[in-house]
Protein backbone atom coordinates (compact mmCIF):
# COMPACT_ATOMS: atom_id res chain seq x y z
CA UNK A 1 0.00 0.00 0.00
CA UNK A 2 1.28 3.52 -1.16
CA UNK A 3 0.35 6.72 1.15
CA UNK A 4 1.06 10.11 1.08
CA UNK A 5 0.02 10.58 4.67
CA UNK A 6 -1.15 8.23 7.14
CA UNK A 7 -3.54 10.09 9.68
CA UNK A 8 -3.87 8.36 13.25
CA UNK A 9 -6.98 8.82 15.16
CA UNK A 10 -10.22 9.51 13.66
CA UNK A 11 -11.77 12.20 16.07
CA UNK A 12 -12.66 15.15 14.65
CA UNK A 13 -9.14 16.99 13.79
CA UNK A 14 -7.88 13.50 12.12
CA UNK A 15 -10.86 13.12 10.09
CA UNK A 16 -10.41 16.79 8.93
CA UNK A 17 -6.87 16.24 8.50
CA UNK A 18 -7.69 13.00 5.92
CA UNK A 19 -10.68 14.08 4.47
CA UNK A 20 -8.50 17.77 3.39
CA UNK A 21 -5.60 16.24 2.32
CA UNK A 22 -7.57 13.60 -0.42
CA UNK A 23 -9.58 16.49 -1.36
CA UNK A 24 -6.10 17.61 -2.28
CA UNK A 25 -5.20 14.64 -4.37
CA UNK A 26 -2.99 13.04 -1.19
CA UNK A 27 -2.81 9.27 -0.82
CA UNK A 28 -4.57 9.40 2.74
CA UNK A 29 -4.59 6.22 5.26
CA UNK A 30 -7.02 7.09 8.07
CA UNK A 31 -6.22 4.66 10.94
CA UNK A 32 -9.39 4.67 13.88
CA UNK A 33 -9.34 2.09 16.32
CA UNK A 34 -12.76 1.86 17.15
CA UNK A 35 -15.92 1.53 14.76
CA UNK A 36 -17.52 4.22 15.97
CA UNK A 37 -19.81 2.41 17.60
CA UNK A 38 -18.67 2.54 21.45
CA UNK A 39 -19.56 5.30 24.37
CA UNK A 40 -18.15 8.83 23.19
CA UNK A 41 -18.88 11.64 25.37
CA UNK A 42 -21.40 14.21 24.10
CA UNK A 43 -19.99 17.05 22.18
CA UNK A 44 -21.42 20.74 22.45
CA UNK A 45 -20.11 23.05 19.35
CA UNK A 46 -19.72 26.60 19.45
CA UNK A 47 -21.14 28.90 16.71
CA UNK A 48 -17.27 29.01 14.99
CA UNK A 49 -18.05 25.69 13.26
CA UNK A 50 -21.03 26.49 11.22
CA UNK A 51 -18.96 27.73 8.65
CA UNK A 52 -16.23 25.28 9.18
CA UNK A 53 -18.79 22.63 8.87
CA UNK A 54 -20.24 24.33 5.04
CA UNK A 55 -16.84 24.27 3.96
CA UNK A 56 -15.64 20.90 4.53
CA UNK A 57 -19.26 20.70 2.71
CA UNK A 58 -20.64 18.29 5.00
CA UNK A 59 -23.35 20.92 6.38
CA UNK A 60 -26.50 19.30 5.20
CA UNK A 61 -25.63 15.54 6.45
CA UNK A 62 -24.40 17.40 9.64
CA UNK A 63 -27.79 19.07 10.07
CA UNK A 64 -29.72 15.65 9.14
CA UNK A 65 -27.90 14.07 11.81
CA UNK A 66 -30.30 15.43 14.66
CA UNK A 67 -27.93 17.81 16.53
CA UNK A 68 -29.46 19.88 18.88
CA UNK A 69 -29.16 23.88 18.90
CA UNK A 70 -27.03 25.12 21.92
CA UNK A 71 -27.49 28.91 22.85
CA UNK A 72 -25.32 29.18 25.67
CA UNK A 73 -22.76 26.68 27.28
CA UNK A 74 -21.74 26.57 30.94
CA UNK A 75 -18.78 24.78 32.74
CA UNK A 76 -16.47 24.60 35.50
CA UNK A 77 -12.52 23.76 34.88
CA UNK A 78 -10.69 22.69 38.08
CA UNK A 79 -12.61 25.01 40.14
CA UNK A 80 -16.33 25.94 41.86
CA UNK A 81 -16.32 28.80 39.19
CA UNK A 82 -18.60 28.49 36.25
CA UNK A 83 -17.87 29.74 33.50
CA UNK A 84 -20.79 31.19 30.63
CA UNK A 85 -20.41 31.66 27.28
CA UNK A 86 -23.92 32.77 24.98
CA UNK A 87 -24.19 32.31 21.56
CA UNK A 88 -27.33 34.75 21.38
CA UNK A 89 -25.11 37.84 19.48
CA UNK A 90 -22.99 34.96 17.68
CA UNK A 91 -22.23 35.98 13.81
CA UNK A 92 -22.74 32.41 13.20
CA UNK A 93 -26.08 31.59 14.87
CA UNK A 94 -26.17 29.19 17.60
CA UNK A 95 -24.12 26.20 18.49
CA UNK A 96 -24.91 22.53 18.46
CA UNK A 97 -25.44 19.46 21.02
CA UNK A 98 -24.69 16.38 19.29
CA UNK A 99 -23.61 12.70 19.13
CA UNK A 100 -20.14 13.08 19.27
CA UNK A 101 -19.47 9.00 17.70
CA UNK A 102 -21.83 9.90 14.94
CA UNK A 103 -20.31 13.36 14.34
CA UNK A 104 -16.93 11.66 14.07
CA UNK A 105 -18.45 8.99 11.90
CA UNK A 106 -19.98 11.86 10.17
CA UNK A 107 -16.66 13.43 9.24
CA UNK A 108 -15.02 9.77 9.09
CA UNK A 109 -17.33 8.90 6.14
CA UNK A 110 -16.34 12.01 4.46
CA UNK A 111 -12.90 11.49 4.38
CA UNK A 112 -13.52 8.18 2.99
CA UNK A 113 -15.84 9.42 0.15
CA UNK A 114 -13.15 12.15 -0.60
CA UNK A 115 -10.64 8.81 -0.97
CA UNK A 116 -8.99 8.61 2.56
Amino acid sequence: MRADAVVVGGGPAGAVAALELARRGAEVVLFERSGYGGLRMGETLPPAVNPLLRALGVWDRFVASGPVPSYQTASAWGGPEVAERSFVFSPHGHGWHTDRARFDRLLADAAAEAGA
